[in-house]
């Protein structure tokens, strides 16, 4: 499962920030007859206006205010798979603390065919650093 994984990843960090954008709104189009199929069965209805009532300060605010929250909504939702990358850093930082023990390890080794004491070794593993 692991091998899938990371055969997958490079496609998906290297797609494009456009290509993403083109990604989403096709599958999105796609989705929209489904949302309002689902909202008809609901029992939602679409208003129905005539131009005097469309064009009203409160309607253009309300439909503004919907549309921006809608919006909102989902930009949270599709940062939500972000919230998984912090293994990354986790990695990363484990490296990097498995390097300088190896370092040290090195430095203990060289000190002990040199026959220099501990403390110094540790000393020189300091100032290497």
């Amino acid at each position: 499962m692991r091998a899938c994984k990371s055969r997958l990843r490079p496609l998906i960090v290297n797609s494009g920030a456009m290509c993403a954008a083109g990604k989403d709104v096709t599958l999105f189009r796609t989705l929209a007859g489904y949302v309002e199929v689902l909202a008809c069965r609901l029992g939602m209805q679409i208003p129905d206006l005539n131009p005097k009532q469309a064009d009203m300060w409160q309607t253009r605010v309300s439909s503004h205010a919907g549309k921006g929250i809608g919006v909102g909504i989902g930009c949270i939702l599709g940062m939500f798979p972000l919230l998984f990358f912090k293994d990354d850093e986790k990695k990363k930082k484990k490296k990097e603390e498995e390097a300088a023990a190896r370092e040290e390890a090195a430095a203990r080794e060289e000190a002990a065919k040199a026959g220099i004491a501990e403390t110094q070794t540790l000393v020189l593993a300091e100032v290497g650093k």
